[in-house]
């Protein structure tokens, strides 16, 4: 009788958690349901979420959600770029060993290019970054393999990525950083969320401190309670609306930005060619990598899919987590070897 009572308790304390956290979201679908069915419908759903959140609770992996609330306190403010890597800092995300170069990125220490070397930068957010796997797993340090494999010339391969850069800050860290990086080729990895705006951020660098909207609450709760980040994450899909608006100025900005990328990548001497990745394919995404690959082909540039690269595969098996979604090593080396693939066709290290 106690263990029942202690379980119905714990049900109520998720299905309560969930729906404070989520109200911002969930009060306007109550008020635009059309009859008390459907408000009983949405109701439905997020408690649903919450009672699936309890018995999935022990089986999920570590809280990627409380991790990256320390990877966003931890970052740094910049004035052209909204925040950036601190430079020369060792942590632990995910529990792999995270170590920042000079130049802020999670990279070797860059030197002089070697004679005859191709030396590729590489552009991207958290899945060139390497969310959860380990340095040598990273996209990066793949294709760099793979590509040494393939080339007579030595291979330098340079991740710049940033969790949560989007286009346009990819862009002014090109025209700000590329000279330095001398690259011969940029490799930009375009992920679907690229096309969202930019959120400011505190003098902490932390985009949570700062939305200042009811939906703090729910940051809160991403950043410190397991059982809300599994509600949160199995109740999203009845929640969050289609973002990609190809109207919406985020969408607009990315397609001018991906312009200005290969407009900086020749003033840098260098080519420029784009990955779009995607581990499935769906209406919304396959009209923004059609619009990509338009994009491609106005301003000279290779645009390559990585959705067939996936398809057939089990993705589950390709990721990090249930609830983290970034490919780990082996999607990492799948994705490596397309980049690897569309390089070599395009004739892209020949100079």
């Amino acid at each position: 009788m106690v263990a029942r009572f202690t379980l119905l308790l714990a049900v109520a304390g998720c299905a309560a958690a969930g729906v404070v956290g989520l109200l911002p979201r969930v009060y306007p679908r109550f008020r635009s349901a059309r009859s008390w069915a459907g408000a009983l419908g949405v109701a439905h759903r997020v408690a649903h979420s919450a009672v699936s959140s309890c018995y999935c609770a022990s089986i999920l992996a570590p809280p990627t959600t409380q991790e990256t609330a320390r990877y966003l306190a931890r970052r740094c403010p910049d004035a052209g770029l909204n925040y950036r890597h601190r430079p020369g800092i060792a942590t632990v995300y995910q529990g792999r060993a995270i170590a920042f170069n000079a130049l802020g990125l999670r990279e070797r220490p860059l030197g002089p290019k070697q004679p005859g070397e191709v030396r590729i930068v590489i552009l991207g957010d958290s899945v060139v970054f390497g969310w959860g796997v380990a340095d040598q797993d990273t996209f990066g340090r793949q294709l760099e393999r793979d590509l040494g494999r393939l080339s007579k010339r030595p291979i330098r391969t340079v991740n710049t990525g940033v969790c949560s850069y989007n286009t346009v800050q990819q862009l002014r860290y090109l025209r700000r950083s590329g000279a330095q990086l001398e690259p011969d080729v940029v490799l930009l990895v375009y992920v679907e969320n690229d096309v969202q705006p930019f959120l400011p951020v505190d003098r902490s660098g932390s985009m949570l401190a700062v939305r200042g909207r009811p939906g703090r609450l729910a940051d809160w709760l991403l950043a410190h309670s397991w059982t809300y980040r599994v509600a949160y994450h199995l109740s999203r899909p009845y929640l969050v609306g289609e973002t990609l608006d190809p109207a919406s100025v985020g969408y607009r900005e990315s397609m001018q930005a991906l312009a200005g990328l290969s407009a900086a990548s020749r003033e840098l001497g260098a080519r420029f060619a784009v990955v779009v990745y995607r581990m499935a394919r769906r209406p919304a995404s396959d009209r923004l990598a059609s619009d990509i690959a338009d994009v491609g082909q106005a301003h000279g540039f290779p645009v390559a899919d990585a959705a067939p690269w996936f398809a057939g595969r089990d993705l589950r098996a390709l990721t990090n987590s249930l609830t983290d979604t970034h490919p780990n090593a082996a999607g990492h080396a799948i994705l490596a070897l397309g980049a690897a693939e569309l390089l070599v066709r395009n004739r892209m290290l020949e100079r």
